[in-house]
C-alpha cells in the first residue's frame, strides 16, 4: 500500500497547478464490474462548466467484507 500512496502523491502532485480561480477536488470511485478503485482529480474553473478529469491510480479491491451474525 505504500507504493500505491507514493503513486497517487506524484500523480497528485503532478496534475494539482494550483491554477487561479480553479476549483480542486479528489473523486475516489468504487468500480464493482473491475473489482477496482479509481482516484481521479477534478478540476473546474470558477464561473464554467467545465470540468477536467485526471486519473490518478487504480487499486484492485479487496474481498468484500461478509458479515458472520
Amino acid at each position: 500500500m505504500i507504493k500505491e500512496s507514493r503513486q497517487l502523491k506524484a500523480q497528485y502532485d503532478y496534475y494539482f497547478l494550483r491554477e487561479y480561480r480553479f476549483r480542486y477536488w479528489l473523486l475516489v470511485v468504487d468500480n464493482h464490474f473491475f473489482d477496482q478503485y479509481y482516484f481521479f482529480l477534478e478540476k473546474q474553473k470558477l464561473g464554467t462548466a467545465l470540468l477536467h478529469s485526471h486519473e490518478l491510480l487504480a487499486i484492485p479491491r479487496d474481498k468484500p467484507y461478509t458479515n458472520t451474525y
